[in-house]
């Protein structure tokens, strides 16, 4: 098929047209929404389990789930530029399918301890990085520097899409399957999508070859930010946005609780909510695309989502916070796309696994720091002007987008 051709919108659509891409946003779909269930499954079993220190237990186990994502990520980049990146997706789904099942056999045999949990989740969790390095990696071998925005926001739909299919099935899911149930699921998600990616035909192996040296590749991936502030800048405004957008996601719960007055039932509303603009605006990118300024894209979308910040912290009313989490879920993917292909279509295919990684590593490692930091802050300030005072943040730093150097690179083509 010659993808230079104009096609309609469904015909044209980068699932329809690229079989490999399918196959991999099959196997991500498949083992996201497993792994958003065994993540509840497990948080619940932990709080279960944990009895009065339930809650120190439960922090415990978000921590097991993070560090390995800030600790092991350029390392894991790395090893995605080196080796064939079907065989990194290849490693990274067979093992975590192993790692959930043997939890799900001690769980069975009431031989799972709190140790053994945490040790198991940091292996699982540290596998993620070479799979999703190994991923944004291929998106462009596996599709056309055409539709590439259009895959990017396919591809970023995945962990809302799991998002909302948590909040809308998981208590419905694990009543029905039970703890054990929900394991072997994930379980078997990771090998469902071993099998996808197992279909996948496209030649996946890296540009630089094996034997140059490991540690230089990795200093490499460093070298290459400093000595181009184009990109260093764009990432590292990003980044310092992420900082206090993430806190989004400490202030629901505690604006449920301490605001609007609701029950638990509005946690999953405001998260939906979120989600499914999310989603939606991704799924109507990968149709449509989009066109206009990466730069402008990116500071509007900034404004919108510390706006909404603005409207959770002073406008009493929860049916309006939904709808404004709803515009920050469409705003986050409107300029996160932006930003994601203009990295696809600029970094060197020999650099991209590590620099994804970096990517991805310095985006996770704000959340720790912004809970942290929000968490201590929520004890000595009051909750609407602290939820406030991160949207304004977020608008301050936004507006750095209109300042940093700009990537010198053509126009994204016609479609």
């Amino acid at each position: 098929m010659d993808h230079n051709q104009p096609v309609g919108r469904v015909s044209g659509h980068p699932l329809v047209l690229f079989p490999d891409f399918r196959k991999l946003f099959a196997g991500r779909v498949l083992s996201a929404v497993g792994d958003k269930f065994f993540t509840i499954a497990l948080a619940w079993w932990v709080i279960t389990e944990g009895g009065e220190n339930s809650k120190f237990y439960l922090g415990l186990l978000m921590a097991a789930n993070m560090a390995p994502i800030i600790l092991f990520g350029p390392l894991l980049g790395t090893v995605a530029d080196r080796v064939n990146r079907k065989y990194c997706l290849l490693v990274a789904d067979i093992m975590r399918a192993a790692l959930v099942l043997l939890l799900s056999l001690l769980l069975y045999r009431e031989k799972l301890t709190l140790p053994l949990v945490y040790l198991l989740c940091f292996g699982i969790s540290s596998l993620a990085p070479l799979f999703e390095s190994a991923t944004n990696s291929v998106l462009l071998t596996l599709t056309s520097r055409e539709h590439l925005e259009k895959a990017v926001a396919v591809n970023s739909s995945v962990l809302q899409m799991s998002n909302v299919a948590g909040a809308a099935l998981s208590g419905i899911f694990i009543a029905v399957v039970g703890t054990i149930g929900a394991f072997i699921v994930n379980g078997l998600s990771f090998l469902a999508s071993f099998f996808l990616v197992l279909a996948v035909k496209a030649d996946l192996r890296p540009v630089i070859k094996q034997k140059e040296n490991y540690v230089a590749q990795l200093r490499e991936g460093f070298y290459y930010l400093k000595n181009n502030r184009p990109i260093f800048a764009m990432l590292a405004v990003f980044a310092a946005s992420n900082l206090f957008a993430s806190s989004m996601l400490l202030f629901m719960p505690l604006a449920v609780k301490f605001i609007f007055n609701q029950s638990v039932t509005w946690v999953a509303v405001f998260e939906g909510s979120l989600a499914a603009g999310a989603v939606l605006t991704a799924l109507m990118m990968s149709f449509t695309g989009s066109r206009g300024s990466v730069y402008h894209r990116a500071f509007w979308g900034g404004i919108v989502i510390g706006l909404a910040f603005i409207v959770m912290a002073f406008v009493h009313n929860e049916f309006l916070a939904a709808a404004a989490l709803f515009l920050f879920g469409v705003s986050m993917v409107y300029s996160g796309t932006a930003i994601q292909a203009l990295f696809q279509r600029e970094i060197p295919e020999a650099m991209k696994g590590r620099f994804f990684a970096i990517f991805t590593t310095t985006c996770y490692s704000t959340i720790p720091i912004t809970m942290f930091l929000n968490g201590l802050l929520s004890q000595v300030v009051d909750l609407p002007v602290l939820i406030g005072a991160n949207g304004l943040m977020v608008v301050i730093i936004t507006t750095a987008f209109l300042l940093i150097p700009r990537v010198e690179t053509a126009a994204a083509p016609a479609e």
